[in-house]
């Protein structure tokens, strides 16, 4: 009864605002007619009415009450601390599929808001369903009977998808109370190693059993969990009934004080709502044009996103997610900021910036500051441009690549000279959800509070052009800002600051004050960015370079590339080149890729000649063991899996970047980057690196050309043969369950930095078999198998890697997953890993495989050094550049750490149109090698 008067109060509300709305009515009046008003409501609530109509507010009003989104999560938290696990659609992601059932998942509550795939509507409780408003089904089980999984389906209100909430939290099929809904003791990580999954299926209630089996609800993570209790279960009379009881009480006691409340908020006078509160909407940023994104076009977002949204990675376009029926968190921008020239994202209390003001730079996100790479202008056809060089437009790039999902694009974004050429690529507008029109960005947004007029009036823009004799654009780009510069506009327009003013009425002073000093700040930026960019490498900021080393190993690798470089032209040598500090170091993948999207040249960029220079410096670095795997990844394999689309699969789309300057100095570095081999050479000094180094292969096995490839063949079968060899006590501490995917891998998709850069923490690795605790023949075993890995590396270098490894080998811990049993299949799926403080090690063969490949084909193994060990993975890079183990870039480009790579490529892809998969290339030489 208390929400039937909290309608009734709005009513009051409206009868108050109707009086208050007659002009002719002087103050004093209009009080004792709101009086008046009031008194009558009060009696009218008071007064009997008929049961009809009773019913019908009580039924509209309970609606409301019961109605609220909210997840469902076990009440004991359990490993998940405040997390806890919440009932979640299995798979989620990108493209959410109710017909994958549920499980229990870490909750996504502590983002801020709820995850759309864990919502459900407290209003099915009433109705003992578990309803899922955001995809409009219900959950059932299998069948009535233990280890039935929960399904999801369209609600039909069927057995299957009854249920009884006990009082303790319970959730059971109303057919048989004695199962109860259970997340299963044994958990595993998602694609974030943050994230951990449950099963969940039907089991016997049991007192042993309760906190895998009691449930509650919250709306956010702040909330108290509420039990799901057996009062949930009761339905709509009964409810309505209960509420009758106490009706009287309340209406006694809430009429004059919630009619009191409507008229403070009638009388509050609303000229003093702040301006930011009128034009305060949470919205998209999307390309007016769709381009090929249909419907959802593509908005800015922040890049890779996922569970761990990283701000740090800055701005791209991506598809918008408002198709989905609500905005992703990491696509929201809100339109208050548009007034002060800000592209504000609330959610992450982060403002976009140009990385500077010069063409190709691009849009960061950092603390708003308030600064004028942070300061835009909004052109009337929907343009973003710095406010210190409107004649360049924020850009989203023509080319376009794929995300985790098939049906999600990416493009870069970056600043561009603005042209009518690139329109389509440059005008952008806002709206909140997807069936909403496009609302364009225009310079009517570019003023706010300090460009206002004393009475908070925005300045008429157009009229204050026409006073002054020049086009609006003009004036609203001399103006700059915010906030605005009339010293700068005065110069530039040939008309006095005072007359400007006057037209504009007073808009906060003489803006910048120092604008002059600031634009020519600007101009010197732009041309260090200009001069970075180019290839002489000694104007590089670097630091800590190290001398030519004179041991004749290392001499040996120098010459290697210095005689690569000198066969480039000068067009390839300035793609390959990058300073030694430069953070695309960071940005290395496995992924299939085109050549249009790799970084520096490619092996179809270089002549015979020029590819068998560069396979002297990978055989210089490189065991004949680690070269042999090279040869077979790059060339074997790649080849075997291009017959099926060479498109995406290709010997020639390996790139090469190279980092410093060995011509001159002891400290550079280079990268080899494609499908299933990412391998970073580095030198400083007398140091030598190839870590990270990632290496796979699909098919692993196979014949190419005539040629057989096994491209891991010992680290297979001696992986097997350690398992086997394992005592019973070494396989229980060995052995761990539901480990597929490497732990600590690539980033989950090309173009995102590696996750495990700096001081990452591998010590939660110390888990499983302990080399100290291992018999000799165990031990002999692990050390011959290490190193195998070690040893990719070239002899002697390798030999001074395994000696700080040998000084740690009693803190190795040894890991195994999954199938052990060599003669059950010819591609046994197994994981094993090892942790030394000085080396990282992992093996894994995945279960899924592209077209023409065997299931257990697909190998993956990736190497590393943990930060325990001088300063970790890019440690001789690091410490070329900077005096800690760190780097400054490093702190910068670092995204969220346990995010581990579990990739799965999506073969669909391999059925786009040729239109689809068009690309451009920098540098179409149209060159080939041999292999």
């Amino acid at each position: 009864m208390k929400y039937k008067l909290m309608t009734l109060s709005a009513l009051l509300l409206l009868f108050v605002s109707a009086c208050n709305s007659t002009e002719q009515v002087s103050e004093p009046v209009e009080e004792i007619v709101v009086e008046e008003v009031i008194e009558e409501a009060v009696e009218e609530a008071t007064a009997e009415e008929p049961v009809e109509e009773e019913v019908v507010v009580e039924d509209e009003s309970m609606a409301e009450v019961v109605s609220e989104q909210v997840e469902i999560t076990l009440i004991d938290p359990l490993d998940g601390v405040t997390n806890s696990y919440c009932l979640d659609i299995a798979g989620g992601n990108e493209n959410v599929d109710p017909s994958n059932g549920l499980q229990a998942h870490t909750c996504y509550s502590y983002q801020g808001d709820l995850g759309t795939d864990q919502i459900f509507d407290t209003a099915g409780f009433a109705s003992g369903i578990l309803y899922m408003p955001i995809y409009d089904v219900c959950a059932q089980v299998a069948s009535v009977a233990a280890g039935a999984e929960l399904a999801l389906a369209t609600c039909d209100g069927s057995d299957l998808q009854s249920f009884v909430f006990g009082e303790g939290g319970t959730i059971s099929p109303a057919s048989d109370t004695s199962l109860c809904v259970t997340a299963s003791a044994e958990t595993r990580f998602g694609r974030s190693g943050d994230h951990q999954i449950s099963d969940t299926a039907l089991a016997a209630c049991s007192d042993d059993q309760a906190i895998y089996q009691q449930w509650g609800y919250r709306s956010t993570l702040d909330d108290p969990i509420t039990v799901i209790s057996g009062a949930h279960a009761m339905d709509s009379d009964d409810m309505m009934a209960e509420d009758s009881a106490t009706e009287e009480e309340v209406v006694e006691e809430a009429p004059a004080e919630e009619a009191a409340e409507d008229v403070a908020a009638v009388e509050e006078p609303a000229e003093e709502a702040p301006m930011t509160e009128v034009v305060s909407e949470q919205v998209e940023i999307t390309l007016i044009d769709p381009l090929d994104g249909v419907t959802n076009s593509y908005c800015l977002d922040i890049a890779g996103g996922n569970e761990n949204v990283d701000p740090s990675n800055g701005l791209q376009a991506h598809t918008c997610y408002s198709y989905r029926g609500d905005l992703g968190t990491d696509q929201i921008f809100d339109t208050a900021g548009f007034a002060s020239g800000i592209l504000y994202m609330p959610v992450y209390d982060v403002c976009a910036q140009v990385a500077s003001v010069a063409a190709g730079a691009e849009l960061a996100l950092a603390t708003c500051d308030g600064s004028d790479l942070q300061s835009f202008v909004f052109g009337e056809s929907g343009t973003i441009s710095p406010a210190s060089d409107t004649s360049l437009c924020v850009t989203a790039s023509s080319e376009t690549r794929f995300g985790r999902s098939g049906d999600h694009q990416i493009s870069d974004t970056a600043l561009a000279a603005c042209s009518d050429d690139q329109a389509i690529y440059q005008q952008w507008g806002y709206r909140t959800s997807l069936e909403d029109e496009i609302t364009v960005i225009s310079g009517s947004h570019a003023m706010g509070g300090e460009a206002m007029g004393e009475g908070g009036d925005a300045p008429d823009l157009a009229a204050a052009a026409e006073t002054l004799g020049v086009s609006e654009q003009e004036l609203q780009d001399a103006l700059g800002g915010p906030p605005p510069d009339f010293a700068a506009a005065a110069e530039t327009l040939g008309i006095s600051e005072e007359e400007i003013q006057a037209a504009m009425g007073d808009m906060g002073g003489g803006g910048r004050g120092e604008g002059e000093a600031g634009a020519e700040d600007i101009n010197q930026q732009a041309e260090t960015e200009e001069v970075a960019s180019q290839p002489d490498l000694s104007l590089c900021d670097t630091t800590n370079v190290s001398e030519i080393s004179t041991d004749e190993n290392v001499e040996v690798l120098r010459q290697a590339i210095v005689a690569f470089r000198a066969s480039l032209s000068e067009e390839l040598l300035g793609e390959a080149s990058n300073c030694l500090d430069s953070a695309r170091v960071y940005l290395w993948h496995n992924t299939p890729a085109n050549d249009g999207n790799r970084d520096g040249i490619t092996y179809g960029d270089l002549t015979d000649e020029q590819y068998a220079l560069f396979v002297e410096v990978l055989q210089a670095f490189l065991s004949d063991d680690g070269y042999q795997k090279v040869y077979e990844i790059t060339q074997l394999s790649e080849g075997f899996v291009g017959q099926q689309n060479s498109d995406l699969w290709n010997p020639e789309f390996y790139s090469i970047d190279m980092f410093g300057d060995p011509e001159n100095t002891g400290s550079w570095g280079f990268q080899l980057d494609g499908h299933h081999a990412a391998i970073n050479f580095f030198v400083n000094g007398d140091d030598v690196s190839i870590v990270p180094a990632f290496m796979g292969g699909e098919p692993v096995a196979d014949t190419f050309n005539g040629e057989d490839f096994d491209i891991f063949a010992a680290e297979r079968d001696m992986g097997l043969a350690l398992y086997a060899a394992l005592t019973a006590d070494e396989l229980a501490a060995a052995v761990t369950d539901g480990i597929a995917a490497l732990q600590v891998g690539p980033a989950e998709m090309n173009g995102l930095p590696d996750p495990y850069i700096g001081d990452y923490d591998y010590s939660v690795f110390a888990t499983g078999l302990k080399y100290s605790e291992m018999s000799a023949d165990t031990q002999a075993l692990v050390t011959e198998l290490m190193q195998v890995y070690v040893y990719n590396l070239e002899t002697p270098f390798a030999d001074v890697w395994w000696t700080e490894i040998s000084a740690n080998i009693d803190e190795t811990y040894f890991v195994w997953s999954g199938d052990g049993d060599a003669s059950a299949s010819e591609y046994p799926i197994f994981y094993y890993r090892f942790y030394n403080p000085a080396v990282w090690i992992e093996y894994n063969v995945e279960s899924n495989a592209g077209p023409g490949v065997d299931e257990g084909n697909h190998g993956h193994s990736i190497i590393r050094v943990p930060s325990t060990y001088n300063g970790g993975d890019y440690s001789i890079f690091a410490s070329a550049i900077n005096t800690g183990p760190r780097t400054l870039l490093e702190h910068y480009v670092l995204v969220e750490h346990h995010a581990a790579s579990d990739f799965n490529f999506d073969y669909t892809v391999i059925g786009l149109s040729d239109e689809d998969d068009d690309h451009d290339h920098d540098n179409d030489h149209g060159h080939s090698h041999g292999g």
